[in-house]
């Protein structure tokens, strides 16, 4: 009997054991932690979407290059000469171009980018090309544009794209529904490697459906896949956060990636240097708060090596404070200047940072994700 007081339908059997109600149980699972990522990070999305009438064409507004705060930009070290240009998604749904100096707009490379689907991530290969994730036909899809302009391609089904520093290798993530373009089975998320000369690809799936890749980064020597994991309970009311280091020569699961024992203090941002990391501190409850900060974190044995700077006061451009830090720290190919997209007066700004700052120094404002081009 069921709770109704009615007769319990019979539990028919398929292949390998598995019964209807069980399979009909793990696409609900599927479908159930799907809603949740996208009304996480669709947060922002929403809010944008409301603004866009407001501030559509009206350019992104740059800072005046040098400013009360920036005392150098390279490290004690072998020097570094900062990108000259950075790539944004701002508040009217466009991927743009940007002078990494003043924030003076360059070119628009897309527009109605992620309009419907939050918050996109964005990648520059070192030949110049542009890779971000992007919502169509009810799918999410990897594409890529030319950074000097040009038509847009689609390049896979999938999430999170991230690009190995020779531009060899793409990285992205699939999985759990959210590349189908039809109702879909369960299943867990995955990364996948893409050999963009070769055309082969390796895929290391995880084998629990409860966990949300974000944060996808490749290490400096572009053998390293490093990525922060977020499993929230049912009740929504308590999130884990980890962070996993995958060897991309070796086979298996993403089970068998190694962690990063940041504990729950600390959220992964991604590589600093082969062997550091950028975090940003955490609240008790595992929510970035006013107050956080970025910190410098050994990445074989997360502890924390030193406080780098703080964060913008309006907090981060996040499509929710339990993401971590997706979207919102971009570090350059040489691990020495750090941009910071943060959360503005709904429109989103852009930072930039590097050793001998006192503070971040703001570049421009109407933009909530950034990374280096160059």
């Amino acid at each position: 009997m069921n709770a109704a007081g009615l007769p319990a339908a019979p539990v028919r059997q398929l292949e390998g054991g598995l019964s209807f109600q069980g399979a009909e149980a793990l696409i609900e699972e599927a479908r159930r932690r799907q809603r949740r990522r996208w009304r996480r990070r669709a947060i922002l999305g929403a809010g944008l979407g409301l603004l866009a009438g407001v501030i559509a064409g009206v350019s992104l507004s740059g800072g005046t290059g040098r400013q009360p705060g920036e005392a150098g930009l390279a490290p004690a070290g072998a020097p570094a000469v900062m990108p000259a240009r950075i790539v944004v998604w701002t508040g009217t749904f466009r991927i743009e171009v940007l002078s990494s100096r003043t924030g003076r707009l360059i070119r628009t490379l897309a527009t109605d980018v992620a309009l419907y689907r939050g918050v996109p991530t964005l990648a520059v290969s070192a030949a110049g090309v542009v890779y971000f994730d992007d919502a169509g036909g009810g799918s999410q899809w990897v594409r890529s544009v030319s950074l000097a302009g040009g038509a847009v391609t689609t390049i896979a089904a999938g999430t999170s794209p991230a690009i190995s520093p020779d531009g060899r290798l793409l990285a992205y993530v699939t999985g759990a529904g959210q590349a189908c373009s039809r109702p879909c089975a369960a299943g867990p998320e995955a990364i996948v490697v893409r050999d963009l000369a070769a055309g082969t690809q390796k895929t290391w799936a995880l084998t629990s459906a409860l966990t949300d890749i974000t944060s996808l980064c490749w290490s400096p020597d572009g053998r390293q896949l490093a990525f922060a994991g977020t499993t929230e309970a049912r009740n929504g009311t308590v999130t884990v956060r980890t962070a996993q280091v995958l060897d991309t020569r070796a086979g298996g699961t993403l089970d068998r990636a190694r962690p990063i024992p940041l504990g729950q203090a600390v959220a992964w941002a991604g590589y600093l240097t082969a062997s550091t990391g950028v975090g940003i501190t955490v609240g008790p409850d595992g929510v970035i708060q006013a107050g956080s900060g970025l910190v410098e974190v050994a990445v074989r044995g997360g502890q924390v090596i030193r406080r780098l700077t703080s964060l913008p006061p309006h907090g981060l451009g996040t499509g929710n404070a339990f993401d971590g830090a997706e979207h919102a720290i971009a570090v350059d190919r040489a691990g020495r200047f750090i941009l910071i997209a943060g959360a503005g007066a709904g429109t989103g700004e852009i930072f930039r940072w590097t050793a001998r700052m006192r503070r971040p120094v703001r570049i421009a404002s109407g933009a909530l994700v950034a990374v280096w081009a160059g």
